[in-house]
């Protein structure tokens, strides 16, 4: 019986915080304050998503597949159409058309992320803001001007094979006679 009463006791984790009790009340109180100042003093960030799913018009027709290019090179041309100058021009005035009178140029181009998933044409434009009614109107926006910049380059690419068609049809009576 002596002999158990002679070995040394290891500390328990309870009886270590115990003895040094007024120092783990100081750390717990320094991590609760750092954690309130941190979360008090850091700025207000909303975020929006707007989402979409980018088809490339040259692989699917009615009557069978024309080729086009490849989905991973098609989306990457898309992104980039999405993160250019004149889409981003084109959503600052449409999100100030909305409400959004400070947004610029500029203000799109720090607020907008846009991601895209491999070969699903699946692409996420996100755009960052204090203003929680802003960043809506921020993603919507780029969402919206990347669509009305396909509409307009459809229409461009559609006008100018009317008229190269209206072209090869006015010289054909010439041909055969």
């Amino acid at each position: 019986m002596d002999r158990n009463r002679n070995q040394a006791v290891e500390p328990t984790l309870l009886g270590t915080v115990w003895r040094y009790r007024w120092l783990s009340l100081l750390i717990v109180i320094v991590a609760i304050i750092a954690g309130v100042d941190f979360t008090v003093t850091r700025p207000v960030s909303h975020v929006a998503t707007a989402s979409l799913v980018i088809e490339d018009p040259r692989t699917s027709t009615l009557f069978g597949s024309l080729g086009g290019l490849s989905p991973s090179r098609f989306l990457a041309e898309q992104v980039a159409m999405i993160s250019s100058s004149a889409v981003a021009e084109q959503a600052a005035a449409m999100a100030r058309e909305n409400g959004a009178s400070n947004m610029d140029v500029e203000a799109i181009f720090d607020g907008t992320r846009i991601s895209a998933t491999g070969e699903t044409n699946f692409v996420q434009i996100s755009f960052e803001s204090p203003n929680a009614d802003t960043a809506v109107i921020g993603a919507n926006a780029v969402a919206d001007a990347y669509q009305a910049t396909r509409r307009l380059q459809a229409l461009d690419s559609a006008s100018s094979a009317l008229s190269e068609l209206d072209n090869k049809i006015s010289a054909l009576p010439a041909d055969l006679a």
